[in-house]
């Protein structure tokens, strides 16, 4: 479920199977949980975030920021041009959330 040519306003969405990884990380002191799921060619295609502590700002505005890198992924969006365009300081480091997650879900990847 790829994109094929001329279908780039088209959104391609993920088998209703697909591969998933879970995983903990801490930004600014609070930690988070992330979920990551596949195409079957190995391409990220959702995140799904959450707050540890369920249905407070923090995990409402992660649950939020999952869908919408979700939302670009699938519409075609880069996992590297997604990662490129969040805020980081001089040293290259992400300010935010979605640069962290972002980033870690890079490494993962490999």
């Amino acid at each position: 479920m790829g994109f094929e040519s001329g279908d780039e306003g088209r959104r391609a969405q993920l088998p209703l199977r697909r591969l998933g990884e879970s995983f903990d990380f801490e930004f600014e002191g609070t930690c988070f949980t992330a979920t990551v799921g596949f195409y079957p060619d190995g391409r990220v295609g959702e995140l799904f975030l959450n707050g540890l502590k369920l249905d407070t700002a923090q995990d409402v505005y992660a649950c939020d920021l999952g869908k919408a890198i979700s939302i670009a992924l699938q519409y075609g969006a880069s996992l590297e041009a997604l990662a490129r365009t969040m805020t980081r300081d001089g040293a290259g480091r992400p300010r935010g959330l979605a640069g962290c997650v972002l980033d870690l879900v890079r490494e993962m990847r490999g």
